[in-house]
């Protein structure tokens, strides 16, 4: 799944060229409404366990990210644009702006409508430094991506262990019966037995077990995600 999922033209933010920028709010998540899905990070993972399932799927290199399934809609989320009520995922949160950690940059989407030089808060004072504005933009977005290297960290562990099998819910709905096997999940069973004495110490400290008993609780959420399918009769099988 690509980090760069919303955006259209992602070009790095320079303070020479970009001096009269300004950040206007978000009206609505429009820029989000194609999503039935979006990474999350392990610190995020009890926040999102009360509105979307967390799950588990492959990415293009074989490995496995974590994601908070939106919707069973194959090109959008039924949330609307303003996703009331519901977590909304950093990875949301963090748009038009995205951090390229490895060269220490900040992107942003040029096409946003959030960012123009008319109304708004200014990213750059006139000597060209970052405003308050810009310097908390930059450490939300320095925290979202620790908590997505940590999470690499954790996914890893669980692929060592061999604890990620595919999901064995199905959701029926009037005319079809839905399978989630393209989504993993980790097995609770083998969690517990599988992490010797010295592994759960770790996993405790690192944070690993509470992260991976929130993954556990918010399978339930799957109803969640059912309710807000559009005049669908549907039924967690």
């Amino acid at each position: 799944m690509s980090s760069l999922l919303f955006y259209k033209k992602p070009i790095p933010l320079e303070k020479v060229k970009h001096v009269k920028l300004k950040l206007k709010q978000p009206q609505d998540l429009k820029f989000a409404e194609k999503a039935n899905s979006v990474p999350v990070a392990g610190t995020e993972f009890f926040a999102c366990s009360r509105s979307h399932p967390v799950m588990f799927v492959k990415n293009s290199d074989g490995g496995f990210v974590p994601i908070a399934l939106l919707s069973f809609v194959a090109d959008g989320n039924n949330l609307g644009d303003h996703w009331e009520g519901v977590y909304i995922p950093a990875f949301v949160r963090r748009y038009p702006f995205v951090l390229e950690a490895e060269k220490g940059i900040v992107l942003f989407d040029e096409e946003s409508p959030q960012l123009q030089e008319e109304e708004g808060e200014r990213l750059f004072n006139d000597e060209g430094e970052a405003t308050e504005t810009l310097s908390n933009i930059v450490k939300f977005l320095d925290h979202v991506d620790r908590g997505f290297r940590a999470t690499e960290s954790y996914v890893k562990a669980l692929v060592e262990k061999d604890l990620l099998h595919p999901c064995k819910n199905t959701i029926k709905f009037t005319d079809n019966t839905l399978k989630l096997d393209n989504l993993y999940v980790v097995d609770e069973k083998e969690f517990v037995e599988k992490l010797s004495d010295e592994e759960v110490v770790e996993w405790f400290k690192k944070g690993w077990i509470a992260w991976t008993y929130a993954h556990l609780n918010s399978v339930s959420s799957i109803t969640e995600v059912v309710k807000r399918l559009p005049k669908k009769e549907a039924e967690p099988a």
